[in-house]
């Protein structure tokens, strides 16, 4: 923001390009008869993801030498506290379930998710240019999808294909400004 690296043409292209990808990749779910609910996801994920990059941003460009695993800690503690008291505002108290599988699920995210994953991406943020840590949004979804096929049987046809293209390439023309 301001001090860091400049919206370049190519950068613009790359990022609309990449976007382009995404919305190629997950257009089956967006003419699902969701409707107005589903739109209103969608817009606030936009907004959660304008957020993300705004703090990360601003994280990246500040001289604070915190504990990368504390700070970690301390964002993921008042988000959690922040969905709860949302959850219970909405009511959504009495779907909760715990069982094994909720158990493993939660572990898993965790360790994996919020151990390793948002400590790595905090640690690449100090070190690593903040263009290239933010390609993430755009690796992820590719990602998710080829797991999915491996691992649950999902179907794999040639618009993912198409989409992964699409947002690689988009990822490239960032990558390469």
């Amino acid at each position: 923001m301001f001090r860091g690296d400049p919206f370049t043409s190519r950068r613009i292209a790359g990022l609309m390009l990449g976007f382009l990808g995404i919305v190629l990749l997950v257009w089956p779910e967006l003419s699902v008869s969701g409707g107005h609910s589903f739109l209103i996801g969608v817009l606030a994920t936009q907004f959660a993801c304008l957020g993300w990059a705004i703090g990360s941003s601003i994280s990246r460009r500040s001289d604070h030498t915190d504990n990368v695993l504390a700070a970690s800690a301390m964002q993921m503690i008042f988000a959690g506290l922040a969905l709860a008291a949302a959850g219970l505002a909405h009511g959504e108290w009495s779907a909760v379930a715990f069982n094994a599988r909720t158990a493993w699920a939660m572990v898993y995210l965790v360790l994996a998710g919020s151990v390793v994953g948002y400590s790595a991406y905090s640690y690449a943020l100090k070190y690593l240019p903040v263009t290239t840590v933010s390609l993430y949004a755009y690796i992820n979804p590719i990602i998710a999808v080829a797991l999915g096929t491996l691992w649950l049987d999902e179907p794999f046809s040639p618009r993912i294909v198409v989409a992964s293209a699409v947002v690689l390439g988009g990822v490239l023309l960032v990558r390469g400004s």
